[in-house]
């Protein structure tokens, strides 16, 4: 049976200030996990900068718009970024590769010769 990834729960942030845009009032940016389409989404348009990709994921999976995500403050953008980074992690480690990595280190101290217990240590 294998380990499954808690996913990190769903998380909003709160605006010091509600910001506007075309006539909706923003006060608060919630992210929810994101889909393997919004990271390709996010990340597609050439020449981003990591932020502008943050921003564009963060507009995804919020709904704020872009525009808004813009006069966040970076720290903020920063938390998002690192919120985001709880779903890139590392996969489980193989098991047959530790299997394989165990049997080559046997094999190796198998072929050692065996200590010599007369000899004072070092």
């Amino acid at each position: 049976m294998s380990d499954w990834i808690d996913v990190p729960e769903p998380i909003t942030w709160t605006l010091r200030e509600p910001m506007m845009h075309n006539g909706v009032s923003y006060a608060t940016i919630t992210l929810r996990a994101p889909t393997g389409e919004d990271m390709m989404k996010a990340s597609a348009v050439r020449g981003a900068s990591n932020i502008e990709v943050v921003h564009r994921l963060v507009e995804t999976v919020s709904g704020v718009p872009y525009d808004v995500l813009k006069k966040i403050p970076e720290w903020m953008t920063s938390q998002m970024a690192s919120y985001f980074d709880e779903f890139a992690g590392q996969p489980m480690p193989d098991p047959l590769e530790q299997w394989r990595k165990d049997r080559r280190e046997a094999a190796r101290v198998a072929t050692l010769p065996p200590p010599d217990e007369t000899a004072p240590p070092s």
